[in-house]
């Protein structure tokens, strides 16, 4: 509060000055002298004495039909994915002293799109994290079609509880029906296995939420990206791709001004203590699932290795069975099928009386045969 008293009475005293020194100039032209100074004073912002970071916006570019905006916490990237975009870098990006380097919000229009870069939510200053939640809230109250995307980082695989509060609080501003996504940015190919592993993976812990996200992806990490400023992604890079698809499958969604109410932070460590217990919880009983699945699988291969030794055995003994036995029964075999079709030709009963072929349908006399 000093700094800025200073600063407002610095001001006065220069106008002042001005005044004394050219009062043989027109009042018009002290007026616009004035004026500028005062616009060079308020740059500055006056609570740490130092630039503020401006708000970037193309003048010429005055129309758009959708808003994309990006939310998160400090040091996900935000920043560089907007600017990966735009393959230039209008947004700053980048850490400063640990901590996001974006203060205010940041809009750009390209491609008839606008796009909004808001500050990290969570940071150890409350001061600053309320200013954060009133730029958020600012970047909400604009009446536009809004695509909504959060940003948030793996910690060896798992959400971090920082990333899934700032989510429930913003999303608790909103008073009515939407979608929006979450990118988790920056992911290590040692995340990557993890969540492979995890029998849960990040749908189980994504529960926590208090509402949950239509869309999901992830982008994996860049080295030559990590924590560099002013650094994007190259225009044929995969993760660019997936950036802009995810984006163009995203549905907007209509937010009034008067439907977003202010985003409450006073609170905001009791309720990232509160996650940190749930997600412990959450990975326990995934330990616990897990270690069921191993009981199962174990059980499967004892049984399935029981099958192969009996499916073994059975071809053992049929192996035991010497070489000429089934010649020997085809050989029969064979035989008495030769020996049932002669008896079908030769007559089945003889007598040395008059001979009756009973295979005929008329019995045959021989008068010959018989002595008188």
């Amino acid at each position: 509060m000093e700094i800025i008293l200073t600063n407002l009475n610095k001001t006065t005293t220069m106008k002042n000055t001005i005044i004394m020194k050219y009062r043989g100039i027109t009042r018009p032209v002290i007026a616009i002298l004035a004026i500028l100074i005062i616009g060079m004073m308020s740059s500055c912002d006056l609570t740490s004495g130092v630039p503020a970071t401006p708000s970037v916006t193309n003048l010429d570019a005055t129309t758009y039909e959708e808003t994309v905006a990006f939310f998160g916490n400090p040091g996900v990237g935000k920043s560089s994915l907007c600017n990966s975009i735009f393959q230039s870098p209008i947004f700053q990006s980048g850490l400063s002293n640990g901590t996001g380097l974006t203060r205010q919000e940041q809009t750009f229009i390209y491609q008839h799109t606008k796009y909004i870069d808001t500050p990290g939510l969570a940071d150890v200053d409350v001061a600053t994290m309320k200013q954060a939640a009133r730029e958020i809230e600012k970047a909400l109250k604009e009446n536009d079609n809004y695509k909504i995307i959060f940003v948030a980082t793996l910690e060896s695989g798992r959400i971090r509880k920082q990333d899934l509060v700032t989510i429930n609080k913003i999303c608790e501003a909103i008073k009515v029906e939407f979608k929006y996504g979450i990118i988790f940015n920056k992911v290590t190919e040692p995340a990557l296995a993890s969540i492979a592993s995890d029998p849960g993976g990040l749908t189980s812990y994504l529960t926590t939420l208090t509402k949950q996200p239509a869309y999901v992806d992830i982008l994996e990490e860049e080295e030559a990206m990590d924590d560099e400023d002013g650094v994007f992604m190259a225009a044929d890079s995969k993760n660019r791709e997936r950036l802009l698809n995810f984006i163009a499958n995203l549905k907007a969604n209509m937010i009034p001004a008067n439907q977003v109410d202010p985003i409450d932070v006073t609170d905001y460590e009791a309720k990232v203590e509160e996650m940190g217990t749930e997600l412990s919880n959450l990975h326990n009983k995934n330990n616990g699932c897990k270690a069921k699945i191993d009981d199962i699988k174990k059980e499967l291969d004892a049984v399935k290795t029981r099958l192969e030794d009996s499916h073994k055995e059975k071809l053992e003994k049929k192996s035991d069975v010497p070489e000429w036995l089934p010649w020997l029964m085809g050989g029969l075999f064979v035989g008495g099928v030769i020996l049932a079709e002669k008896e079908k030709k030769e007559p089945q009963y003889q007598f040395g009386y008059p001979s009756f072929n009973f295979n005929s349908s008329t019995p045959s006399f021989d008068p010959s045969k018989y002595k008188f």
